[in-house]
């Protein structure tokens, strides 16, 4: 499972972080950059078990 802020339309921008609810986050993140996270984890297992929080 993915958490994201709201999400906008706006273009991706390719930078965003990844962490916890709530610690140095931002209150919105473009579709594009959530869909980049997503794709990226396919090959990549750092987050299975977790529950990452992307934001800008």
């Amino acid at each position: 499972m993915v958490r994201a802020p709201r999400l906008t339309e706006n273009p991706g921008t390719g930078h965003y972080r990844v962490g916890r609810v709530g610690v140095d986050a931002s209150t919105q993140l473009s579709r594009d950059d959530v869909a980049d996270f997503i794709l990226t984890q396919v090959g990549d297992r750092k987050y299975i078990g977790d529950l990452p929080f992307v934001s800008a």
